[in-house]
């Protein structure tokens, strides 16, 4: 009888967590169990509007040469470096519709931050309970730093690259099929971002925890040889590192820019005053800042040597001060959260268990035996999200605010915008030339810091700045000083106003 209690409540927790998983999908679903807030506000944001577009041209005139939205740098040289996400983008938005891109891509990132490492966990032998448990509140986390942007590409790559690496190590696979596979992914990631120079450094993070361990500088000693088995074969050549890297760079360069895709990072990286304005290149949050100090107080806590390698580690330690000091790095800080922190657990389980076992530690252990109703219980979770219809605002995402506004905006030369506004239009009104759209890197800083100048008055001769581009018509948010300053002028009309956006008519004022 007692047994059978155990039984039913294990499958009760196991639904449970299904429904729980739910809550990942909240920003993007409509009704019931799921949500209180507004569709999907952050997941088609605001890079959202020209990645679409952009892959709409591509489709159908090819790869542009030259910028094919504003009207301020429209003879200046555009590098589509991110071309094959694009264009996988606008081909779901284009033959499924908007709900059906917004969901696929959706359930990619949850994919990326649940299900892969939830796999993961489950060949390293991790009971599904402890497995749920991280994974659910990594993805909470995870997918909130993610929305319709290539980076869900590197994320994905990133943890496969994880995973190969140490099927590798475990020989659970043989290097002549690896490599294909690394060759494949890199030609992939090297056409949709930027982001595939991290998968190279990443691998420098394998190199030096393998050095550490084989030079018993870190001495990793598990309590269970199954959970990170890496630790107990010797550690890859250093030399089919260096194979992989260089197959990996190789690969990427198969691009219509080649070596420009690096050149062109480099110089972005460089352009500190502009990037300074950015706000996810900045500083994570408070909030985000004790949870970062919450997980370096977890590895203390659990005895770090017992229960990660060091290249784990490594990861942890490197991706929390990254993500510390850089909003976007917080990202890939929580997809490796969700694939270290199931087996770094599972070994302090054990460790402690060791120690002395009781009611608990046999309860936990039995799930091992129900992963099949922790596979169900995900795709139980999916088919919900799947059947949700979105409402219509999430087809505008973080636009939708700006949607009536952009309705009632009549196209015009030479608009004057803020980025969120410009790109907003784009996917509204991609007809229209804007000012800026959110490519800050396209623009590039000599552009940027001016235009900034005039949107905050930090540049006293902003009216001249205007006359000399032009303006006629200004289209931005309210919360920016050159708003406030022109509903103060007699000269200025508005065009349309509400609570989130005004267009000025400033011919009066300018000329």
């Amino acid at each position: 009888m007692k047994s059978k209690l155990f039984s039913y409540l294990k499958i009760f927790l196991i639904i449970i967590c299904g429904f729980s998983i739910s809550l990942c999908f909240r920003p993007v679903t409509q009704n019931g169990f799921l949500t209180k807030i507004e569709a999907d506000a952050w997941f088609l944001v605001e890079d959202s509007a020209w990645i679409i577009q952009t892959g709409k041209y591509i489709l159908e005139y090819g790869i542009p040469a030259t910028d094919i939205f504003s009207w301020t740098s429209s003879d200046k040289s555009f590098i589509v470096y991110q071309w094959l996400f694009e264009i996988i983008v606008a081909f779901f938005d284009q033959s499924f519709g908007r709900e059906i891109m917004i969901k696929v891509f959706m359930l990619l990132t949850f994919s990326a931050f649940f299900i892969l490492p939830a796999i993961y966990a489950s060949k390293q032998k991790v009971p599904f309970l402890i497995t749920f448990f991280v994974c659910f509140f990594t993805a909470l986390f995870g997918i909130k730093f993610s929305s319709i942007r290539p980076g869900i590409i590197s994320c994905l790559f990133l943890g496969f690259q994880y995973i190969l690496i140490q099927s590798l190590k475990e020989k659970k696979i043989k290097l002549k099929f690896a490599l294909p596979l690394f060759g494949l992914m890199y030609l992939i990631w090297g056409n949709c971002h930027t982001g595939v120079f991290l998968g190279l450094a990443f691998i420098l993070i394998f190199i030096i925890g393998d050095i550490l361990q084989e030079k018993n500088m870190y001495v990793f000693n598990p309590v269970k040889s199954e959970i990170n088995s890496s630790n107990q074969v010797k550690p890859l050549n250093i030399k089919f590192y260096f194979l992989i890297m260089l197959l990996g760079f190789c690969m990427s360069l198969i691009n219509p820019y080649g070596i420009g895709i690096y050149s062109h990072l480099l110089n972005i990286s460089l352009q500190t005053e502009m990037n300074g304005t950015i706000a996810e290149l900045q500083r994570s949050s408070p909030a985000e800042f004790i949870l970062i100090l919450e997980i370096f107080c977890l590895m203390i806590f659990i005895n770090v040597k017992k229960c990660m390698s060091a290249q784990d580690f490594l990861f942890i330690l490197i991706l929390s001060i990254l993500g510390l000091l850089n909003y976007r790095f917080l990202m890939w800080a929580f997809l490796f959260y969700a694939f270290i922190f199931p087996k770094a657990l599972y070994n302090f389980y054990l460790y402690k268990k060791q120690e002395k076992e009781n009611s608990l530690h046999r309860f936990i252990d039995s799930f091992q035996n129900y992963k099949i109703y922790g596979k169900l219980a995900i795709l139980g979770a999916i088919l919900v999200f799947l059947y949700f219809p979105l409402p219509l605002a999430a087809h505008y995402g973080i636009c939708n605010k700006y949607k009536k506004a952009i309705e009632t905006f009549k196209i015009t030369e030479n608009l004057f915008n803020d980025s969120t506004i410009g790109s907003c239009i784009l996917l509204q009104k991609p007809q229209q030339k804007v000012f800026i759209d959110t490519r800050l890197d396209f623009y590039g800083q000599n552009f940027v810091i001016p235009w900034r100048e005039v949107l905050f008055l930090d540049n006293p001769n902003w009216r001249n700045y205007l006359k000399e581009k032009n303006v006629k018509i200004i289209f931005i948010e309210n919360h920016y000083p050159l708003t406030k300053i022109l509903k103060e002028l007699d000269k200025v009309k508005i065009i349309y106003s509400d609570e989130y956006s005004t267009i000025f008519d400033v011919s009066a004022l300018l000329y």
